[in-house]
This record gives C-alpha cells, sequence and structure tokens, in this order.
C-alpha cells in the first residue's frame, strides 16, 4: 500500500506542474481508466476515508451533518440561475 501512495504522491505532484489545457486531457484519460468493461464507471469508495480525524469525537456528527446537508440543499434551491 505504501507504494501505491507514493506513486499517487508522484502523479500528483506532476499534474500540478501542466499548463491548463493539458489538465482536460489528464481528465479525459483518467475517466478513461475509471470505466470497466462495461462501459460502466466504477464507483469510488470513501469509506473509512475520514477514520481517525477526531470526527469520531463529536457525539451529534449525523444531526450537524443532517443540518448541514439542509442548509446547503436550500441555498442551492434558491440560486437563481
Amino acid at each position: 500500500m505504501h507504494a501505491q501512495n507514493f506513486l499517487k504522491l508522484q502523479i500528483q505532484k506532476r499534474i500540478t506542474l501542466l499548463p491548463k489545457e493539458q489538465l482536460q486531457k489528464v481528465k479525459i484519460f483518467v475517466d478513461s481508466l475509471a470505466v470497466n468493461s462495461s462501459g460502466k464507471v466504477r464507483p469510488v469508495k470513501l469509506k473509512g476515508t475520514w477514520r481517525g480525524k477526531g470526527f469520531e469525537k463529536i457525539e451529534n456528527l449525523e444531526e450537524i451533518l443532517s443540518d448541514v446537508r439542509k442548509e446547503l440543499t436550500d441555498e442551492i434551491s434558491n440560486k437563481e440561475i
């Protein structure tokens, strides 16, 4: 796993050096890699992403997240397009 993380870091560093017009090409390439043989995009699994970051100590985290989601939904819904 360490080698995989190191490789990801190297790729991220290289990407930051690319000019803006090259970033779209990188996105298209990465998107093509993310598609499986059936043509569907492979889901990104985020389980455990925030584990060990201190959020476990917040007693009413689910309630807080629910409130934030509602606020964002209301804000987005009220935007003029």
